[in-house]
């Protein structure tokens, strides 16, 4: 038995605020088209993160 791909993102048919589900259902295979949570979609700031590390941790250290 074969496994559907999935196939409409790539093919730029799905809006970019949804995404396709897909699986198995008692009626066969079922595609549903749901929204992303908002939280996904949210742009987020840049953390400053130092230039230097002052106290390591051993296991940074060790690499």
């Amino acid at each position: 038995m074969a496994v559907p791909r999935r196939r409409g993102t790539q093919a730029g048919r799905v809006p970019e605020t949804k995404e396709l589900y897909g699986g198995w259902s008692p009626g066969g295979y079922e595609i549903k088209l749901v929204d992303i949570p908002s939280w996904r979609l949210a742009v987020l700031e840049p953390v400053p993160v130092p230039s230097r590390l002052a106290r390591p941790h051993t296991v940074v250290r060790a690499m």
